[in-house]
């Protein structure tokens, strides 16, 4: 759970969720105030500005927070960040500096000898000589040769100074000084839990549906059959549409785009002008595709059931 917590698609998905819920109940609240609470503003408004607006209000949030998840747009007025990664606490790490190589010492030639002095004893003769930086020697001159032996040893040379490797500067790096938020990945199997609940129960209502409508049968009576195809050339509608009747019904319904379903009972029992003013009602919304609209509506009030409005 706590590394689900730290997923970026937890966080996205979060993000849009929260985000759906502000836009959507924005849309739905203008447009409530503009067709319904605002009555002088209400009285302005057509019926098809009114159908457009809800319409609008409907999908209106579902594009404006994609487009803004997706894309990274901030908002004018700011935006709430929320934390659900691990809290972190800056940590300074200071570089240890590594001694660099010592340069290696190239030989010192030795200085040209000065003649310090001299000492005869029989056929020997002891020569001082300097060759500078605290470095002296004695040559012992004899009948054989000479010999050499120094009188004071060598001044060692002096390494230069061990260079130390250039030291970065300081790296500030994050560590974790807790656990991930598990807020985040509950909120998310929440609307999980929900959306499944809300789903099914849609599904039962659609098969519900389907079973009271399995023995509907065409109108073939007239008047009502003749007033229906009289609405239909009115309307200059070409494609054909059925008229069916059912027993298990209880109001008139638009099947998708080419279906309208009314009570057995209408059929029979309702005056012409009655029944003329249903089936223009129906046909009508038949021609605003309200059933498909409707349909998507039941399926975003499920998968969003979390919605305000």
């Amino acid at each position: 759970m706590i590394a689900l917590s730290q997923h970026p698609l937890v966080t996205t998905a979060l993000s849009w969720m929260l985000t759906y819920a502000i836009h959507s109940t924005i849309l739905i609240l203008g447009v409530w105030l503009l067709c319904r609470g605002i009555p002088p503003v209400a009285r302005r408004i057509g019926p098809r500005f009114e159908n457009r607006a809800w319409k609008l209000a409907l999908v209106g949030g579902l594009l404006t927070a994609s487009v803004q998840v997706g894309l990274g747009v901030r908002p004018a007025f700011g935006a709430v960040e929320l934390e659900t990664g691990p809290e972190m606490a800056e940590r300074s790490v200071q570089p240890v500096a590594t001694p660099a190589a010592a340069p290696a010492l190239a030989p010192v030639a030795p200085e040209p000898a000065t003649l310090r002095g001299r000492v005869r004893h029989g056929q020997r003769e002891l020569r001082l000589y300097d060759h500078g930086n605290g470095h002296s020697e004695v040559v012992v001159i004899s009948g054989g040769g000479s010999l050499l032996a120094p009188v004071a040893p060598a001044a060692a040379p002096i390494a230069a100074p061990i260079a130390a490797a250039p030291v970065p500067p300081a790296v500030t790096k994050l560590a974790p000084v807790g656990p991930a938020p598990l807020w985040p990945a509950l909120i998310l199997l929440a609307w999980a839990v929900g959306t499944t609940w809300a789903l099914v129960r849609l599904l039962s209502c659609v098969r519900t549906l389907r079973r009271r409508l399995k023995d509907r049968s065409t109108v073939l009576e007239d008047p009502v059959l003749e007033s229906f195809l009289f609405l239909c050339s009115e309307a200059e509608i070409n494609r054909k549409i059925r008229l069916t009747q059912s027993d298990r019904l209880a109001s008139p319904i638009a099947l998708w785009r080419r279906e309208i379903v009314v009570p057995r009972r209408a059929v029979e029992e309702l005056p012409p002008p009655a029944m003329h003013a249903v089936l223009a009602h129906e046909l009508a919304h038949l021609e605003r595709r309200d059933p498909h609209w409707l349909a998507l509506a039941a399926v975003i009030e499920a998968l969003f059931f979390f919605q305000p409005l």
